[in-house]
Parts: C-alpha cells; structure tokens; sequence
C-alpha cells in the first residue's frame, strides 16, 4: 500500500519536534497526537476530498457486507467500494439537511476475547461487544470532508462551519473494528462472535499467493473473475492456459 502511494507512512512522527519527542520519549504518549491530526488535515485539505482519522493502529476500517463478493476481488474491490459508499452518504445527508456535509462519523465496534494464533490481527480476535457507544458523536472516528466545510478536527470531535451538516454510517455499511485486547485485556463484553471479514482477509491472501505464483510461471494479472487461472498478457499463448471467452 505505501509502495503503491495509496498510504503515506511517516514514522515517528514526533521526532521532526526535539522537545515533543523528548516528551514523548518520558512517557507522554499523546503529546504529538493533535499535531499529526493537523498534519493530515491540513496537508490534504482541498487537495483530497475526506480524511478519514482513525485512532491508533489498531483500529481499521471495515466493510461488513464485502464478503458477499467475489473471491478474490474482495481486497480491491474494498478500495473501490468505500468512495462510493462515502458518497453516497454525503449526498443523503445533504439532501435531508439542505447544508453541506462537514463531517461523516463511523461508529466504533471493540474486539477482544480468546486470541486464535495468526499473524493478522483481524483474524486473532472473533468476538466483539455488542454495544457502540451511546453517542457516535462523541465516540465515533471522522470522516472529515477537506472542501473547507471542516476548520479542525480531532481523532472524536471536528470543529464545523456553521451551515453544515453531519450523519453517521450504519455498522452494516462502514465501521471500524477497534481491537483493544491486542497489547492488554480490555473488552469485558466480548461475547459476540463477529466474523464478518474473515473471507475478506482471507481472499486477499489467496490472491496474493495465486499473484505469487502467476510471477513464478510467467503469466500476468489481475485475475479474471471467471476463472482461476491468471490472464496472460500474449494472446499468442492462450492454447497453453484456459482463457475463459
């Protein structure tokens, strides 16, 4: 992903400011936080169209209803989903209030529990609350808009323009998946067993693996979606690989 720029990775953030880091450094964890938040909002405001700020690392968007797709696609196909879905929402919201959109909350689902042995979080922790909390509005994460509708925002609480307006996903549409057992013990209530993007995770590795060997045998990709088999580049050599019509 940050080969491909779709993510921009700036590690240790704190260390450009000596003093901050220095704090940060004796313990005080948080001191750099609202500087990378207006790092990002304000190096992409009019450049992007949202930033989405989630918390901490491990926090991650999720699309429920992804897995239903095809596999195979499901890690692509996540990327090309979620603009439309943001949109769509966008475009609701604005139509109810009569206001520009400035801010779009994502409700916050915890994951805890017994910890299956994997290397990717997502597929370690199956259990989840069933609770969110009481208010998205304080609790959920950001989806802030960069068109100037938004003057600041924190990883909670944006500060809007006055005139615009807001709405919250439904957790079937777009959520993020807060694992909180991950470093220490935190979810006392969950109990819920929510494997919803376990296929999602896992068809992405499949993909990986048949991309892998695609590469070993000379033939290229993406996959067709009809066939197991990666499309070859040269049409000439099609009578050694079954290319579906």
């Amino acid at each position: 992903m940050i080969q491909k720029h779709v993510v921009s990775y700036f590690p240790r953030f704190s260390a450009r400011f000596p003093r901050l880091d220095t704090l940060t450094q004796r313990g005080c964890h948080y001191c750099a936080e609202r500087l990378a938040y207006d790092h990002c909002f304000h190096r992409n405001i009019g450049y992007m169209d949202w930033a989405f700020i989630l918390s901490s690392f491990d926090a991650y968007a999720a699309m429920p209803s992804l897995p239903s797709l095809p596999q195979g696609h499901l890690g692509s196909q996540e990327l090309l989903a979620l603009p439309g879905a943001v949109l769509d929402m966008a475009q609701n919201a604005e139509a109810k209030a009569k206001q520009p959109v400035c801010v779009l909350y994502v409700q916050e689902v915890k994951f805890g529990g017994p910890r299956h042995s994997s290397d990717h979080l997502a597929l370690a922790f199956e259990w989840r609350s069933n609770k969110t909390h009481s208010s998205p509005y304080f609790r959920g994460t950001n989806m802030v808009a960069l068109d100037g509708s938004a003057i600041y925002s924190s990883v909670h609480r944006p500060t809007c323009r006055h005139g615009t307006t807001s709405d919250v996903f439904a957790l079937s549409t777009l959520r993020f998946n807060h694992y909180v057992d991950a470093f220490s013990k935190r979810c006392r209530d969950c109990h819920v067993r929510d494997d919803s993007i376990f296929a999602s995770i896992q068809g992405a590795a499949d993909l990986q693996r048949l991309e892998a060997a695609a590469k070993l045998a000379g033939h290229s990709f993406p996959m067709d979606a009809r066939s197991d088999e990666p499309r070859v580049a040269d049409r000439e050599k099609a009578d050694s690989v079954d290319v579906p019509e």
